[in-house]
Formats: structure tokens, C-alpha cells, sequence
């Protein structure tokens, strides 16, 4: 399976939706603290994946990830994850591109940092970015 796609990386109207207006700096904190729990419930999901046998078991939890993903807009990665989800072999398909997967989550989540960099780790964040993102980038 290639991770190539016409599909964007990241679909920014479905970000915005859930982004919303951002004019309030207590929502880009709450955003913010959603994105991180977003980010550290996939790691465990995907952590358990490599544990996983049951082919029912793998597409539960490739469902609840491209569920997560998804709703935040990071295309690609459920479209792949949606492939991966419904195909013959889900187990062993995850295994093989779980690598390549990772990869394109962290480009996805690169991008959306970049574009609103009040939701990067506070160690990744420039002084300046302390306060809500530029979202015309």
C-alpha cells in the first residue's frame, strides 16, 4: 500500500471546525489541551496494535484512530487507515505500513502545528507563538 494520495494532508475546513473562531485565548488553551489527549490516545492505539492477533481486535482500533484523525482533519492518515481497516488482511497490512504511517501522522501533525503553533509542545513553541496561532498560513 502506498501512503501517496491525492488527499491532502490535512483538511483545513474540517480542522476549522473543530478549531473554530479561536478569538477567545481560552479556547486556543482548551484546543490545545484536546490536541495533546488527541495525540496521546493515537501513540497508545497504535502501541496496542503491535500486540494485537484478532483481525476484529486491529480494525476495531484502526477504526477508533481514523475516527480520531478524521475528525481533526488529518486526511491522508485516515484515508490510509481506512484502506488498511477494510482490507483482507488488516493485521498484517498495519505491520507493514505501521512505519510509514507514523511518518506521515507526524508530517500531518507538523503542518497543523506549523499553521497554529500554540498546539506544538511548549519545547517546540518560539516565544511569540505563546500566544493563539496564525491561521492564515
Amino acid at each position: 500500500m502506498n501512503t501517496e494520495s491525492n488527499e491532502p494532508l490535512v483538511d483545513w475546513a474540517q480542522f476549522a471546525e473543530i478549531a473554530g473562531d479561536l478569538g477567545d485565548p481560552s479556547d486556543a488553551e482548551q484546543l490545545a489541551e484536546i490536541w495533546h489527549l488527541l495525540r496521546g490516545d493515537i501513540d497508545q492505539k497504535w502501541a496496542s496494535l503491535d500486540h494485537q492477533t484478532d483481525a476484529a481486535e486491529v480494525r476495531s482500533s484502526l477504526h477508533q484512530i481514523r475516527g480520531f484523525v478524521a475528525t481533526w482533519g488529518l486526511a491522508r492518515v485516515a484515508q490510509v487507515l481506512q484502506m488498511i481497516e477494510f482490507g483482507p488482511d488488516p493485521l498484517g497490512q498495519w505491520l507493514r505500513e505501521r512505519a510509514a504511517l507514523a511518518e506521515l501522522f507526524t508530517s500531518s501533525v507538523v503542518m497543523v502545528e506549523a499553521r497554529y503553533p500554540f498546539l506544538a509542545p511548549a519545547e517546540k513553541r518560539s516565544p511569540s507563538s505563546e500566544q493563539q496561532g496564525d491561521s492564515s498560513a
